[in-house]
């Protein structure tokens, strides 16, 4: 299979406060096949083997994790979707010796211009933060 690494910008708004989100993506096409973590009626199409995330919070704390995933596709419709399962690795400032666990959910996709493979996303963040020694 060939591998992919993806550069992503991303705006993020919830109760730690409104960020700006750096993410490297790394994914492994694969052939397509069932994967219990896509919706039904989705094929997984690709293995997300590295999701590292840089979250840059107004007051320039940071926080910054890593996951895998997968990325799906409904073949009906060509709708998308991907999810990522990832750990908190620290931060700084009020994110200093953070951990905890975290899951992103990319659910709307809108391919902007194929040439330059830029994709508009929408998605959810959730998780546990809490912060350690």
């Amino acid at each position: 299979g060939t591998s992919n690494l993806g550069l992503i910008r991303l705006r993020v708004v919830g109760n730690l406060g409104s960020a700006d989100l750096t993410a490297a993506t790394k994914t492994e096409n694969v052939f397509p096949g069932p994967d219990d973590r896509c919706p039904d009626g989705f094929t997984k199409v690709a293995e997300i083997t590295d999701n590292s995330l840089v979250f840059t919070f107004s007051d320039l704390s940071l926080l910054y994790g890593d996951g895998q995933g997968v990325v799906c596709v409904n073949f009906d419709n060509g709708e998308q979707y991907a999810a990522v399962e990832g750990v908190w690795l620290g931060g700084t400032a009020r994110f200093r010796n953070a951990e905890g666990e975290f899951s992103v959910r990319f659910d709307e996709f809108v391919l902007v211009n194929p040439n330059t493979q830029i994709i508009a996303e929408s998605g959810t963040i959730t998780g546990t933060l809490s912060r350690g020694n």
